[in-house]
């Protein structure tokens, strides 16, 4: 979604809120109060999931042949 900032830190911020962010924090506007988010603490346990999105295999393969990484918590 943002290939700028692939990864690091995001902000998940309602839209047209005034927030002072940290250095390099990517923010992404929401449209509403609440969303569903999906988060893994390592890439091996969120690539045991299969992807249900029809048509996303050429990607998925692409994904899957990327080494795992873990990802630190921050909360």
């Amino acid at each position: 979604m943002f290939p700028k900032h692939p990864h690091g830190e995001f902000a998940a911020c309602l839209q047209g809120s005034k927030v002072k962010l940290p250095a390099h924090t990517q923010r992404v506007d929401l449209a509403a109060l609440t969303a569903g988010v999906e988060a893994f603490d390592s890439t091996t346990l969120a690539l045991q999931e299969p992807d249900l999105n029809p048509g996303m295999e050429p990607l998925q393969a692409k994904v899957r042949a990327s080494p795992p990484t873990s990802c630190p918590r921050r909360w």
